[in-house]
C-alpha cells in the first residue's frame, strides 16, 4: 500500500502522511507498520508467533527493523537468523528485546554498527537562547554517552531536600545544573561490556549504558581509556559467580604526572587545557598496552572521538614527537587507530609533528 503510489492520488507527498491522516494514527506507528509490511514475507515464523500470542506486535516491529537495517547495509542476500531473535522475543519484554536486537546487529557487523552510531552522532545539537525577560531556553539532542553522563551528574542533585522542598522536578533539575557547574566532582557512568567486545572479537555484543541505546566497540574503547574496571564473571545461566575489585586504569598519581607533562590536549594545534582532557592510551590496555606514562597522552573530547570513532591515528615517533594520520578515504573509518598497523607511507599526515613535552 505504501509503495503503490496511491498517496499521490489523494494529494499527499508521501505515504506516511497519507496513512497517518487516513487511519488517525501517529507517525511512529505508521512507520512501524510500513516496515513490518516490507519485511513480513521473510518473517513467517515471527508472523505466526504474533498470531498465536507468543510475542507481541512490538516484538515483530523490532525483528523487522533489525532485518531491514542489516539488509540495507549489506544487500538483499544478507544472512538473518530470525529464529535466534524469535527465541529471545518469547521470553523478553519489548524493552529488553530492543537491546537484544541491537546486540544482534553489533554481532553481525560491528563496523556497520559503529558507522550508524557516527551518523547519528552527527545529529547532535544544543541551543541556548536568551529570552527578552532575561531567562534562557535550552534545547538539544544528545548522543547516548553524553546523555548518560548528564543524567548521572544531575539526577543525584535533583532529589528533594526534605518535606519542605516545594520545588517541581523541573525546578530541581535546573538547580542541579547550577550546583553541578560549580562542583569539581566527576560524574560516574556504569558501562556493561563483555570481554569479547573489549577485545574487539567478531560476533561480540555491544556495550550497554543504563537507560541508553547500546554503544559500539570504538566508543567503548574511548570510554575505557580512563576508567575504573570491575570484573564480573557469569556462568552459562548468567548467574554471578565472581566479582572482582574496582581497579583504576589511570590512577591519581599517574594522572597528575600526565597533566604536568602534557599540560593539555597534545593534538597538534589544540589548546584545550588538561582539565578538559582525558587520558588516552596510544596502545589500548585491552590490547596489551601498558598504563605507563610513556603509553599515555591527554586528548580533548573532540580529538579523543576523532581517534576512536573517527579512525585517525595518533602515535609517538622515535624522537618523542606526537604525530597524527588521517584515515584513507577509500577504506572508510578504521575501528581504532592504535589497533591497526601504521601505513608505510606518511602522505596522509595532516598536521605537523610536535614535541610531547611542549
Amino acid at each position: 500500500m505504501a509503495a503503490s503510489g496511491e498517496h499521490q492520488t489523494h494529494g499527499f507527498a508521501n505515504p506516511v502522511d497519507w496513512l497517518r491522516i487516513w487511519y488517525q494514527m501517529g507517525e511512529g506507528a505508521i512507520r512501524d507498520r510500513i516496515c513490518v509490511g516490507q519485511e513480513l514475507r521473510h518473517l513467517a515464523a515471527s508472523e505466526a508467533a504474533v498470531e498465536s500470542g507468543e510475542i507481541g506486535f512490538a516484538h515483530l516491529v523490532l525483528i523487522a527493523r533489525t532485518r531491514q537495517t542489516l539488509r540495507r547495509a549489506h544487500g538483499a542476500g544478507t544472512e538473518f537468523d530470525e529464529h535466534k531473535l524469535l527465541k529471545r522475543a518469547r521470553t523478553e519484554s519489548v524493552g529488553r528485546f530492543f537491546y537484544t536486537c541491537e546486540n544482534y546487529r553489533h554481532a553481525c557487523d560491528a563496523a556497520a554498527y559503529a558507522q550508524a552510531a557516527e551518523d547519528l552522532h552527527e545529529q547532535r545539537e544544543l541551543t541556548i537562547r536568551r529570552r527578552r525577560d532575561g531567562m534562557s531556553t535550552l534545547w538539544g539532542r544528545l548522543d547516548p554517552v553524553t546523555a548518560a553522563s548528564l543524567r548521572a551528574a544531575l539526577v543525584p542533585l535533583a532529589k528533594r531536600q526534605g518535606k519542605d522542598d516545594g520545588r517541581s522536578f523541573k525546578q530541581r533539575l535546573h538547580d542541579a545544573v547550577g550546583e553541578r557547574l560549580g562542583a569539581s566532582a566527576s560524574a560516574h557512568v556504569n558501562v556493561t561490556i563483555a570481554a569479547e567486545t573489549l577485545l574487539a572479537l567478531k560476533g561480540s555484543p555491544a556495550g550497554e549504558i543504563e537507560g541508553q541505546p547500546p554503544i559500539g566497540q570504538a566508543t567503548i574503547e574511548r570510554i575505557t581509556c580512563d576508567c575504573s574496571v570491575r570484573r564480573i564473571v557469569l556462568d552459562p545461566r548468567s548467574v554471578v559467580i565472581d566479582v572482582g575489585r574496582d581497579q583504576r586504569v589511570v590512577g591519581a598519581p599517574g594522572r597528575k604526572a600526565l597533566e604536568a607533562r602534557d599540560r593539555g590536549c597534545v593534538w597538534p594545534g589544540c589548546e584545550r587545557p588538561a582539565s578538559w582532557s582525558s587520558a588516552h592510551h596510544l596502545v589500548h590496555w585491552a590490547r596489551g598496552g601498558t598504563t605507563d606514562l610513556s603509553n599515555q597522552v591527554l586528548l580533548c573530547y573532540f580529538h579523543h572521538r576523532r581517534v576512536h570513532e573517527g579512525g585517525w591515528q595518533i602515535f609517538r615517533e622515535a624522537n618523542g614527537r606526537i604525530s597524527t594520520l588521517r584515515p584513507p578515504p577509500s577504506f572508510g573509518p578504521w575501528p581504532r587507530g592504535p589497533s591497526v598497523p601504521l601505513p608505510s607511507r606518511r602522505a596522509g599526515r595532516s598536521f605537523d609533528s610536535q614535541p610531547i613535552d611542549r
